[in-house]
């Protein structure tokens, strides 16, 4: 195994350097050296590859004042509660960035990740937990849309950006698909009191997973890259205050999300009116063409409408049964038992 402990073995920038790491390539007990935590060499090597084509693009992108290309390393941890993903992905994190915080390295709502990701450095860790507001059902949503945006520039930003999240099939597959490097998928080994174990999917995996088992939330027929790994329980902050913190933007994600669904939500009156107003138009539309006083190509140019699509919408208009809608204008407004479809 390999053993990191971050006061120890620092480089020049503060982060450990490639050969001391490479150094620690050995078994050690846990309990000799306290604070830390370890990776498997074949983690460890692919977490020292992706830290070094990030920090040597942020140095030549520093050097060159912005004239060199940044690049990004979007990683998922995926498995399901209690399985330890949050305590991963604070040690790759720290692994990353060892001087990261809550306050400034946390969201847990879009727009706290939103505003980390316009305001980060580069060589920033990013930790998004509860990636499930982020998820693949609400893709046309404002916060999804708002995200792939972000995600289309956050190469330029130089950050390493880590999502925890039940599964990846919950999440927005323009992340999955197109944007991660990699997945920490975790499980309990043995059922719910089992030992926490991780293995690694890469791009194509990842691309297997989701697209071969789509809506099945399965992750059979695909062999993952490496075999299970233990991790440490270390985790670097104090639980009882991140779980406050969680739980406190849990509770402001639930408000929004309630605020969003009631805002959006189209009131019956509305419909209502929407009908009503579409029962006169094409009425008085059918009384001049039948009266010969326009014509509906004249019309549609009154109006600025496309011809084709106008006819075929007074077609369509004419030919539906409308004792339904006939029924509804005798009401009252706002006194409907059932709308009619438009």
């Amino acid at each position: 195994m390999a053993v990191i402990e971050i006061k120890r073995y620092k480089g020049q920038d503060g982060r450990p350097t490639e050969p001391q790491l490479l150094s620690l390539l050995k078994d050690t007990k846990l309990s000799d050296i306290p604070h830390r935590f370890f990776f498997p060499e074949v983690i460890l090597k692919n977490l020292i590859r992706v830290k070094n084509a990030v920090l040597k693009n942020k140095e030549a992108y520093i050097k060159s004042h912005g004239g060199n290309k940044m690049t990004s390393s979007v990683i998922i941890f995926d498995g399901k509660s209690n399985a330890g993903k949050t305590t991963l992905a604070a040690q790759v994190g720290l692994f990353f960035q060892p001087d990261m915080t809550m306050e400034k390295n946390y969201a847990w709502n879009i727009d706290r990740l939103l505003e980390l990701i316009e305001n980060a450095s580069p060589g920033q860790v990013i930790i998004m937990d509860e990636a499930m507001v982020i998820n693949s059902r609400s893709s046309n949503s404002d916060d999804n849309l708002k995200l792939i945006i972000a995600l289309s520039q956050v190469r330029s930003k130089g950050v390493f950006l880590l999502f925890c999240i039940n599964s990846i099939h919950q999440l927005e597959k323009s992340i999955s698909l197109t944007r991660a490097d990699f997945m920490f998928h975790l499980k309990r080994v043995g059922g719910i009191s089992g030992i926490p174990k991780y293995c690694i999917y890469d791009e194509d995996k990842m691309r297997q997973l989701v697209v071969k088992n789509a809506g099945k939330y399965s992750y059979a027929g695909v062999i993952p890259n490496t075999s299970f790994f233990t991790f440490s329980k270390y985790f670097p902050f104090n639980d009882v205050r991140y779980d406050n913190m969680k739980h406190d933007e849990s509770i402001k994600n639930l408000k929004h999300s309630h605020k969003e669904e009631q805002k959006n939500k189209v009131k019956p009156q509305t419909i209502d009116k929407l009908i009503r107003r579409e029962f006169y138009f094409y009425q008085l539309a059918n009384h001049l063409f039948d009266n010969n006083i326009m014509t509906k190509s004249d019309l549609a140019r009154l109006l600025k409408l496309d011809i084709g699509n106008f006819m075929t919408d007074v077609k369509n208009y004419n030919n539906k049964d409308k004792t339904e809608l006939e029924e509804l204008m005798k009401k009252p407004y706002q006194n409907i038992d059932k709308l009619p479809s438009l």
